[in-house]
């Protein structure tokens, strides 16, 4: 039996990915994400995931194509620790997050156009066409499986696994977004890697 004796509510964290950091700062696309738990018991901790992203993308190939936006987003969910030490300054969690973003894009989409030449021989043209002030919400939810460690004093250092799944989205019928601020590449299901510094209190 768990024999420690600790308050109710036993402190809170915050913390920010690096991962996503990195992204914004060295590539095309990326964000600024920030999140807080909430200590209970050292067993369950909500928490409430805030951040910006943003994506200015141009194709490998097609330097036409292009894709723009910048957005806030917002995740809440919980975590739970997994360990059998659940007081140790360790910890193993698994727990759920609900994510949601609404947002404007810019996006270039490129078609076809068939016609004939001056000899009657089929042609191909592909032609651009340019989208702005675009608008898509996205609903989706993520299984979280991490671990950290308390490496001096206040600092606690982890990462953590996320699988994401979209629930429901609306987006405008011209053109599907290529990022999703808070979610990612335009797929139904996919894993993200978040690597997270925190202070504990």
């Amino acid at each position: 039996p768990d024999t420690v004796k600790v308050a109710f509510i036993n402190g809170f964290t915050v913390r920010v990915d690096l991962v996503g950091a990195y992204q914004i700062l060295a590539t095309d696309h990326g964000q600024w994400d920030l999140g807080a738990r909430l200590n209970i018991r050292d067993r369950i901790f909500p928490a409430v995931e805030l951040g910006l992203a943003e994506a200015d993308q141009h194709d490998d190939y097609h330097d036409n194509l292009h894709y723009k936006t910048r957005a806030p987003y917002f995740r809440v969910g919980c975590d739970f620790n997994i360990l059998h030490n659940k007081h140790d300054v360790y910890r193993a969690f698994g727990g759920f997050r609900y994510g949601f973003s609404a947002f404007d894009y810019d996006q270039t989409v490129a078609g076809s156009v068939e016609g004939t030449d001056a000899e009657g021989n089929p042609t191909t043209e592909t032609v651009f066409s340019n989208y702005e002030g675009l608008h898509a919400t996205y609903h989706w939810l993520e299984g979280v499986f991490g671990v950290e460690a308390r490496i001096w004093r206040p600092v606690i250092l982890g990462w953590d696994f996320r699988y994401r799944r979209h629930l429901t989205h609306k987006q405008a019928h011209e053109a599907e977004p290529w990022y999703i601020p808070g979610f990612g590449g335009q797929k139904n299901a996919g894993f993200s890697f978040n690597f997270n510094l925190s202070l504990g209190f």
